[in-house]
């Protein structure tokens, strides 16, 4: 960073006659309406710019990460200011020459590229530092494009001369979206009862209320609060509350890369229950393994992952005292799963099994799925079939 006197050069350049003050009070009376117009454009950038820069240092996690962020944020708005009043005293150099100060002056505002060329590079580095991908809820549900309502009819199923047929309803799903692809509304039908979950989303501070009405009836006790980052890109905390009471929390931490490095759950009381830690990441940012903690420290669960070129996780390893779990992926040209083969090894007997899921799909025009199948069987028995038969109507904005 610099030094406290190189940055007063740079913003001010307040040293003999070149002070913009004193100039700017000698030159002609049309270069002064020139001058204040340029400082009355740029302001309005130094002030955004500030907010921005702002805001990333509020998002940092420690002390380093803020030290880091206020050094760039610093030489951003000096680099603007410090442009600002370079112009600023080009122009009023000229303003010294009576005959040329006129043409010269207007030439520079009527040359919009030069004139401008500042702001792009402003707007441009702005957008780098703050755009940053938002909480998206139509990836939980496989979603491509603006979803405006989703429904799901989910049937228990019967495997007839190798085709899959549906029999009775089991649940159905109906889900909400505003036009930024996040829930207004949850709606679940299953045995007669109808489950509602209202999202009022508060996007001044970054958090959501979900409430449960069940058969028409809001539990007003009873009630899910969701907190974000600042970029809204992030889960930060996540409490159900009961009778207004606490009844059980996480919180989420992340690094710099905006990457989860620690998950703490705790109960209504307030004791930990359970800590997720020892994140690893591969080159390209995608999660390999995590470990699960319990409330007394103790290690009992290691899941390790692993990924295609495509970035799919095709691999799931669960390692445990009494276990070892795999379940291995397999995609279709869509990227929908088409096979999933699941492998467990207990550690204390010599009990083995192996199953088996396989979908299929059918796509609407947008590529998203309105049929899907499932048939789940024991790889080494194969006369005990389990399926499902899934439809979904979609509508769009």
């Amino acid at each position: 960073m610099f030094s406290k006197s190189r940055k007063f050069q740079i913003m001010f350049r307040l040293n003999n006659d070149r002070c913009p003050a004193v100039m700017f009070c000698t030159c002609p009376v049309e270069t002064q309406y020139i001058v204040s117009h340029i400082v009355h454009k740029y302001t309005y950038i130094s002030a955004w710019a500030s907010r921005c820069c702002s805001n990333m240092i509020g998002q940092c996690e420690s002390l380093e990460n803020v030290e880091r962020q206020l050094s760039k944020s610093t030489f951003f708005c000096v680099y603007i200011i410090s442009f600002v009043n370079f112009l600023v005293c080009k122009i009023m150099e000229n303003a010294e020459n009576p005959k040329k100060s006129r043409l010269k002056i207007f030439y520079i505002m009527k040359d919009k590229s030069k004139f401008l060329i500042l702001s792009v590079v402003c707007l441009l580095f702005v957008s780098c530092i703050t755009t940053n991908e938002k909480i998206n809820q139509w990836k939980e549900y496989e979603l491509k494009g603006k979803v405006r309502t989703l429904k799901t009819c989910t049937y228990s199923a019967s495997e007839k001369f190798g085709e899959i047929v549906k029999d009775s309803l089991i649940e159905t799903e109906i889900v909400y979206f505003n036009k930024k692809g996040l829930k207004d509304s949850v709606c679940n039908i299953e045995n007669n009862k109808h489950t509602v979950y209202v999202y009022e989303w508060d996007f001044k501070n970054n958090k959501c209320i979900i409430l449960e009405k069940v058969d028409g009836i809001i539990n007003t006790g009873s009630y899910a609060e969701i907190q974000y980052n600042q970029q809204f890109n992030r889960l930060l905390s996540h409490i159900n509350y009961d009778n207004d009471s606490i009844k059980y929390k996480e919180i989420y931490k992340y690094n710099e890369q905006l990457q989860m490095i620690d998950c703490c759950c705790y109960d209504g009381n307030g004791y930990l229950t359970l800590r997720i830690k020892d994140y690893e990441y591969n080159e390209k940012g995608l999660l390999v393994q995590e470990k699960w903690y319990n409330e007394k420290g103790e290690l009992y669960d290691t899941y390790s992952y692993r990924y295609d070129d495509n970035g799919n996780q095709i691999g799931k390893k669960l390692d445990d005292s009494y276990r070892i779990s795999k379940r291995l992926y397999k995609y279709n040209e869509d990227g929908l799963i088409v096979n999933i083969k699941y492998n467990y090894n207990s550690k204390r007997s010599s009990y083995s099994s192996t199953d088996v899921t396989e979908y299929t799909y059918r796509l609407d025009n947008k590529g998203n799925y309105i049929l899907k199948t499932e048939k789940e069987y024991d790889e080494d028995d194969k006369s005990e079939v389990e399926c499902k038969y899934i439809e979904r109507e979609i509508t769009y904005f």
